[in-house]
Protein backbone atom coordinates (compact mmCIF):
# COMPACT_ATOMS: atom_id res chain seq x y z
CA UNK A 1 0.00 0.00 0.00
CA UNK A 2 1.74 3.16 -0.77
CA UNK A 3 2.52 5.79 1.65
CA UNK A 4 0.22 9.13 2.19
CA UNK A 5 2.83 10.98 0.50
CA UNK A 6 2.81 9.35 -2.32
CA UNK A 7 -0.80 9.52 -3.28
CA UNK A 8 -1.93 12.20 -5.44
CA UNK A 9 -3.20 15.43 -3.39
CA UNK A 10 -6.90 15.04 -4.82
CA UNK A 11 -6.76 11.58 -3.04
CA UNK A 12 -5.45 12.84 -0.05
CA UNK A 13 -7.80 15.88 -0.03
CA UNK A 14 -10.72 13.34 -0.15
CA UNK A 15 -9.08 11.42 2.72
CA UNK A 16 -8.95 14.69 4.71
CA UNK A 17 -12.51 15.36 4.31
CA UNK A 18 -13.91 11.98 4.84
CA UNK A 19 -11.51 12.18 8.26
CA UNK A 20 -12.75 15.48 9.32
CA UNK A 21 -16.56 14.65 8.33
CA UNK A 22 -15.95 11.55 10.53
CA UNK A 23 -14.39 12.94 13.52
CA UNK A 24 -16.96 15.79 13.20
CA UNK A 25 -19.73 13.56 13.67
CA UNK A 26 -17.86 11.62 16.60
CA UNK A 27 -16.93 14.65 18.59
CA UNK A 28 -19.80 16.79 18.26
CA UNK A 29 -22.70 13.91 17.91
CA UNK A 30 -23.69 15.39 22.41
CA UNK A 31 -22.11 18.64 21.59
CA UNK A 32 -24.38 21.51 23.79
CA UNK A 33 -22.36 24.50 22.26
CA UNK A 34 -23.69 26.19 19.11
CA UNK A 35 -20.39 25.95 17.28
CA UNK A 36 -20.16 21.66 18.28
CA UNK A 37 -23.46 21.19 16.64
CA UNK A 38 -23.22 23.24 14.31
CA UNK A 39 -19.88 21.60 12.71
CA UNK A 40 -22.24 17.55 13.94
CA UNK A 41 -24.91 18.88 11.18
CA UNK A 42 -22.95 20.02 8.88
CA UNK A 43 -21.01 16.81 8.51
CA UNK A 44 -24.22 15.14 8.62
CA UNK A 45 -26.34 17.22 5.89
CA UNK A 46 -22.75 16.36 3.96
CA UNK A 47 -22.92 12.53 4.72
CA UNK A 48 -26.90 12.35 3.47
CA UNK A 49 -26.43 14.70 0.79
CA UNK A 50 -27.20 13.11 -2.47
CA UNK A 51 -25.27 16.26 -4.19
CA UNK A 52 -23.68 15.31 -7.57
CA UNK A 53 -23.11 18.87 -8.64
CA UNK A 54 -20.55 19.97 -6.35
CA UNK A 55 -17.00 18.06 -7.15
CA UNK A 56 -15.90 17.07 -3.47
CA UNK A 57 -19.81 15.69 -2.47
CA UNK A 58 -20.13 12.70 -0.74
CA UNK A 59 -21.19 10.76 -3.34
CA UNK A 60 -18.41 11.98 -5.57
CA UNK A 61 -15.61 11.49 -3.29
CA UNK A 62 -16.95 7.47 -2.73
CA UNK A 63 -16.83 7.05 -6.33
CA UNK A 64 -13.58 8.56 -6.78
CA UNK A 65 -12.26 6.55 -3.85
CA UNK A 66 -13.94 3.60 -5.18
CA UNK A 67 -16.46 3.66 -1.83
CA UNK A 68 -19.39 1.71 -1.74
CA UNK A 69 -21.54 5.33 -0.41
CA UNK A 70 -24.54 3.84 1.15
CA UNK A 71 -21.71 1.41 3.39
CA UNK A 72 -19.86 4.15 3.99
CA UNK A 73 -22.90 6.24 5.24
CA UNK A 74 -24.43 3.22 7.23
CA UNK A 75 -20.80 3.13 9.13
CA UNK A 76 -19.98 6.80 9.87
CA UNK A 77 -23.74 7.43 10.85
CA UNK A 78 -23.62 4.49 13.36
CA UNK A 79 -26.33 2.57 10.38
CA UNK A 80 -27.94 -0.79 10.26
CA UNK A 81 -25.94 -3.26 9.27
CA UNK A 82 -24.30 -3.69 6.16
CA UNK A 83 -24.94 -7.62 5.14
CA UNK A 84 -21.10 -8.45 5.41
CA UNK A 85 -20.09 -5.94 2.59
CA UNK A 86 -16.96 -3.90 3.46
CA UNK A 87 -15.93 0.09 2.76
CA UNK A 88 -14.12 -1.09 -0.48
CA UNK A 89 -16.94 -3.11 -1.77
CA UNK A 90 -18.99 -1.27 -4.59
CA UNK A 91 -22.28 -1.96 -5.79
CA UNK A 92 -22.26 -0.61 -9.89
CA UNK A 93 -25.38 -1.37 -10.80
CA UNK A 94 -26.95 0.84 -7.52
CA UNK A 95 -27.29 4.13 -9.26
CA UNK A 96 -29.31 5.34 -12.02
CA UNK A 97 -27.26 8.40 -13.18
CA UNK A 98 -23.24 8.51 -12.46
CA UNK A 99 -21.09 11.38 -12.25
CA UNK A 100 -17.43 11.08 -13.64
CA UNK A 101 -15.30 10.49 -10.76
CA UNK A 102 -13.59 13.24 -9.06
CA UNK A 103 -9.39 13.10 -9.07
Amino acid sequence: MPRLSEVCPERRLAVAIFSQAANDLQKFRCARCEAGYSLYTDARKWITSDDRLWPYSFLNLCDALHLASDVVRAELLGGASHSGRSIGDRDHGSRAHRSEAVA
